[in-house]
């Protein structure tokens, strides 16, 4: 905590702009994955349609995230000094030497957990495609709600067991240097030693940002009865305030890990 208080106000600027371009870039993401699905259920259209333009909000992402990364932990290394003098110049500096090493982590990491999540989800795309003929409706709905529903499951724990084993992968490139299959294979080795440390983690910050989006909501709803456009002010102002604090904190939680229990 004392590392975000340290660092909150001068990150806050910097969560806004870059909470705006994720966003925008998860809600395309969200929109092309949902029409494709939908279209292919419809039959209206095929989900490799949309598969150039996914790939493109994928490649911007993964350009723009060693960047932020980069600043937030150059932020909370600053920040574990408290005699240092904590500014956002060395920080871009900071993630701009090691820029490259972060991307190239970036990249290993997203094929591979793209790869394992996609095979996850593979056998229910195919059974979407092989009920387009005729109507294009699903000839077994129960069947295919309950295995959406295992696939979902499956999904969850898996991707939480990848969130575990690349913890630390893009972070060791600020840490001590480590870059590509080297930062990924320490990263697997700290989440075997820690694998119920880092999934306690990572359990509670997902807690925290539910709560921290569920506030946010509420009191949305609530001042948009009163007033449409008072609900969106309050809504940003909250999203900000909260929201953006929880993944702040979110952000620090890595190399916080490594210095006080991997490194000691």
């Amino acid at each position: 905590m004392y590392i975000a208080k340290k660092n909150y106000l001068k990150l806050l600027g910097l969560y806004v702009l870059i909470l705006v371009i994720f966003v925008v870039l998860g809600i395309l993401l969200v929109l092309l994955t949902a029409g494709a699905v939908l279209g292919a259920v419809s039959g209206i259209t095929s989900p490799v349609a949309a598969i150039p333009i996914v790939l493109v909000v994928f490649i911007i992402a993964i350009l723009i995230s060693p960047i932020w990364n980069g600043v937030y932990y150059s932020l909370a290394i600053q920040g574990m000094k408290r005699n240092s003098k904590t500014t956002l110049d060395k920080a871009f500096k900071d993630s701009e030497r090691v820029y490259r090493k972060m991307l190239w982590t970036s990249v290993i990491q997203t094929v591979a957990i793209v790869i394992v999540l996609g095979i996850i989800i593979t056998p229910d795309l195919l059974y979407i495609l092989s009920n387009r003929a005729g109507s294009g409706v699903i000839s077994h709905p129960l069947l295919f709600l309950s295995t959406l529903g295992i696939t979902a499951l499956v999904f969850i724990v898996v991707a939480a067991i990848l969130g575990n084993l690349f913890f630390m992968a893009v972070p060791l490139a600020m840490l001590d240097g480590s870059s590509g299959i080297t930062a990924v294979k320490k990263s697997f080795g700290v989440a075997r030693k820690y694998f119920w440390s880092i999934i306690g983690l990572l359990i509670l910050s997902g807690i925290a940002y539910v709560v921290a989006y569920a506030i946010t909501e509420i009191f949305s709803i609530g001042f948009s009865v009163v007033n449409p456009i008072l609900g969106g002010i309050v809504s940003i102002i909250l999203t900000v305030l909260l929201e953006s604090f929880v993944v702040g904190v979110v952000g620090f939680l890595p190399v916080v890990f490594y210095k006080r229990f991997v490194k000691s």
